[in-house]
C-alpha cells in the first residue's frame, strides 16, 4: 500500500520502520488517554478545565508510551 505525504511523494508502506515496543518488542498499540487538570488561573475561560493527552499502551505487556518516546527510541536498524 501506498501512502501519499503532502500530496508531492510517495513512500511504500513496507519500506517504513515498524515501531516496537521497547519492553517486549510487540508490534501492536492501543490508543489510551490520560486525563489531565487544567486549573483556571491557566484556562482561558478562566473556568478550571480538562486537557486530554494521548497515549500508547502496548497491546502485550500493558506498558504505556507518548509518542516522542516511541518514535525516539533506538531501532535495529539505527544499529546498523
Amino acid at each position: 500500500m501506498l501512502m501519499p505525504i503532502s500530496n508531492q511523494i510517495t513512500i511504500p508502506i513496507n519500506q517504513l520502520t515498524i515501531i516496537k515496543c521497547p519492553v517486549c518488542k510487540h508490534e501492536n498499540f492501543n490508543l489510551v488517554h490520560r486525563l489531565r487538570k487544567l486549573p483556571p488561573v491557566y484556562s482561558p475561560t478562566g473556568k478550571a478545565d480538562m486537557i486530554i493527552e494521548n497515549l500508547f499502551q502496548c497491546d502485550n505487556c500493558f506498558a504505556i508510551y507518548t509518542k516522542d518516546i516511541l518514535i525516539n527510541q533506538k531501532t535495529e536498524k539505527d544499529a546498523k
